[in-house]
């Protein structure tokens, strides 16, 4: 049970970002940058349903991770993540047809052998 709280920790955070960046194209952006702007603009975006569920979704990640902290060390329970970090590159890969790069490559699979190393213990 308490390895599926860092589960709903990492998958949160990782469907928040995921739906943030899909409804991108929907938020609003001050075109000037004057109070008016900034306040129409933030308005707008709080009732933008992307933006709703971001949030929801960041919100179930911050609870689990309270949940998470409590149980574990957090030496122990941060690095998992990084996870988030590998599942984002690949979310973005696939369902927005991002390029990636044999470094990118590379350096997931050193967050990879990191975390493994650190699951040793």
């Amino acid at each position: 049970m308490n390895y599926l709280l860092i589960f709903i920790t990492i998958l949160g955070t990782v469907i928040g970002q995921i739906i943030l960046k899909y409804g991108q194209s929907s938020l609003f952006y001050p075109k000037e940058w004057n109070i008016k702007q900034i306040f129409s603009a933030l308005l707008n975006n709080l009732f933008n349903i992307y933006f709703i569920l971001a949030i929801l979704f960041a919100l179930i990640g911050a609870l689990a991770w309270s949940l998470v902290i409590q149980k574990f060390n957090l030496s122990f329970a941060y690095p998992f993540m990084s996870l988030t970090y590998i599942l984002i590159f690949l979310a973005c890969y696939f369902l927005f047809k991002e390029p990636i790069n044999i470094y990118q490559i590379i350096g997931m699979a050193c967050i990879v052998a990191g975390i493994i190393f650190i699951g040793l213990k």
